[in-house]
């Protein structure tokens, strides 16, 4: 986010990215997620398949699941990897 000097001498907001999240937890404790992001999570690499891949979800004001657990992201990994390793491992999709 960046803004506008305004004459008072505070910012007024101009541009920027947005990141919404909603998490909730039932009474049981189970925990669940949904986001979105105006763009997608590729935002600086236009050559990327995520670049703006959740743009029609946002501009439909739909969010998308996040996943915590193993079993919710298996047949959802694109690619598993470690920060500083060559090349990410691409995972079959289910």
């Amino acid at each position: 986010m960046y803004g506008v000097q305004q004459p008072d001498g505070t910012l007024s907001a101009q541009a920027g990215d947005t990141f919404i999240m909603f998490v909730t937890w039932d009474k049981a404790g189970t925990l669940t997620s949904e986001s979105i992001h105006q763009f997608g999570s590729a935002r600086l690499d236009p050559h990327s398949p995520h670049y703006a891949d959740q743009a029609p979800l946002f501009t439909a004001m739909k969010t998308k699941p996040v996943w915590f657990t193993q079993a919710q992201l298996n047949g959802h990994i694109e690619a598993d990897y470690r920060p500083g390793e060559r090349e990410a491992i691409p995972q079959a999709k289910h």
